[in-house]
């Protein structure tokens, strides 16, 4: 009943609905934690404006050691957007988002992001009847505003990016992924999540 990657349902394959929109939070940590990288991928089925897109967000340090944030949304049309249940796949131009690896090509006036990272071990969330996702009993609401889950709390990266011509490895660093759907994301949210902790399994996620 309950699909590992998509968290449970919701996406069919299908453009067709209306108002609706899903995306998937990709987060990337270097083993120095330097740099974090995530990327959102997704698609809006806004009337009048239905198009999938690709968000990142970009921080690092700065040689002060400040850190410094970048952040985008660039938008792609509809036909360049293309799903794949078993085994997962969101494709997205040219980029591809998988359970195994995600490749990127991405550019706007802030950053050119090159590269593919393999993703290993996924730490799933422990599920239940009564809380078959990180949502508990609320994942049975039929017709809520917003749905979330949690894919992977913990796993491990292999592979480099580079970004604005600076090669990053990303080898033994820390990914996360989450994913949320429904038919608009709430205006006001309380998000928190880490798996940096002395003990390597331990994560925490709160909202």
């Amino acid at each position: 009943m309950f699909d590992k990657i998509r968290n449970p349902i919701l996406f069919q394959g299908t453009l067709t609905k209306k108002n609706y929109f899903e995306g998937w939070y990709y987060k990337q940590v270097s083993i120095d934690e330097k740099v974090s990288i995530s990327f959102i991928p997704g698609v809006s089925l806004v009337k009048g404006d239905e198009h999938s897109f690709i968000q990142y967000i970009y921080v690092t340090l700065s040689e002060q050691n400040e850190l410094v944030t970048k952040t985008g949304y660039i938008r792609y049309r509809l036909d360049e957007f293309n799903y794949q249940h078993k085994p997962f796949s969101v494709q997205i131009g040219d980029n591809t988002f998988t359970e195994s690896f995600v490749s990127i090509q991405l550019k706007d006036e802030q950053v050119t992001i090159q590269g593919k990272l393999t993703l290993n071990d996924f730490q799933d969330i422990k599920r239940t009847v009564f809380s078959p996702s990180i949502m508990g009993g609320f994942a049975y609401i039929p017709k809520m505003e917003c749905y979330h889950g949690v894919i992977s709390m913990n796993h491990t990266l292999k592979g480099f990016l580079n970004i604005n011509n600076q090669k990053i490895d990303f080898t033994m660093g820390k990914g996360y992924i989450e994913k949320d759907w429904g038919t608009s994301f709430p205006k006001e949210y309380t998000w928190i999540q880490s798996n940096h902790f002395k003990n390597p399994s331990t994560s925490l996620f709160f909202q």
